[in-house]
């Protein structure tokens, strides 16, 4: 493994643990942990689009209700493009700077906190995944007979460890940190794409998903994936439970990416070989055999 990709894993590992904890000091560690470290994969120039919301004044039968309108807090909305106040959520709640002030929120968690209701549950849990698997359980399909052996075996896993997977520590998750929403400029991370799957969940279920993503080449990489792991605990150490939860879901993520890649993208037939699920179902047979001890062990 080279220093430039033992740096990559360790900022990222830092980062995700600093993602969860949301510590301003945690986010100022990765770029320091590998000294003498190149530059990242970062190169280059790259586009986002920036979404705008607009206001509807054809109804101006309200008096005063310009008035009303605080411009300085209206929210933009998650959309791709213009949106209009009647499209946006109905409910947002505006936190500004001055309320964090008054307040002294040391960190997102309390920040959030502080909203009634403001946690989701995640759109992937187990019993939307056994939903999905349901849709070609019985598919005639040779290319999936395999599939949905091991598919089954690991929903039935996942399961029956329900328990352990509630026990572990919980918060807010990204709930899809792959490589590609990770962007770098000379091996810093600046940017933390996606969060369309973010939502309240497991820990750790944010960090197996980094190993399946970033710790794989064909195999696992453990020795990719033990740098990681040392880095994500040099900010937030695990717990006794989230050590056992850990290994459960580094296997109920590979599951799920295999189950997904399947339903959205080989029965629908899109063209796309970069979510192939038999890459994923790779990782389901890996994690089934000797390499979950393994990486295990690395905790």
């Amino acid at each position: 493994m080279t220093l430039r990709r033992l740096a990559s894993i360790v900022a990222l590992g830092l980062a995700l643990a600093a993602l969860i904890t949301a510590t301003a000091p945690a986010f100022a560690q990765p770029a320091a942990t590998v000294p003498g470290a190149g530059s990242g994969s970062g190169t280059g120039t790259t586009e986002i689009e920036v979404p705008v919301i607009m206001l509807d004044t054809t109804d101006a039968t309200i008096p005063g209700a310009d008035e009303a309108l605080d411009l300085a807090n209206i929210v933009q909305s998650a959309a791709k493009g213009v949106t209009t106040v009647q499209e946006a959520p109905a409910i947002v709640t505006v936190i500004t700077a001055d309320e964090i002030k008054d307040r002294q929120f040391q960190d997102l968690g309390e920040l959030v906190d502080s909203v009634p209701g403001w946690q989701r549950a995640s759109i992937y849990d187990h019993a939307h995944l056994v939903a999905r698997y349901a849709q070609f359980a019985d598919h005639p399909d040779p290319q999936l007979r395999r599939a949905r052996a091991v598919l089954g075996e690991e929903l039935a896993a996942a399961s029956a460890a329900a328990a352990v997977r509630a026990a572990a520590s919980h918060g807010i998750i990204h709930g899809d940190l792959f490589r590609d929403n990770v962007l770098w400029d000379a091996g810093h991370i600046v940017a933390i794409l996606d969060f369309e799957q973010a939502s309240g969940g497991s820990f750790v279920y944010d960090l197996a998903v980094c190993i399946n993503d970033w710790c794989w080449a064909g195999a696992p990489r453990l020795d990719v994936a033990g740098a990681m792991l040392a880095a994500y605990q040099q900010v937030r150490p695990l717990t006794a439970v989230d050590r056992e939860a850990f290994v459960i879901e580094v296997r109920a993520a590979a599951a799920r990416f295999t189950i997904t890649r399947i339903t959205d993208v080989y029965l629908a037939k899109v063209y796309n070989p970069e979510k192939d699920f038999r890459d994923f179902l790779a990782r389901c047979d890996a994690w089934r055999g000797p390499a979950l001890g393994q990486l295990s062990a690395l905790l």
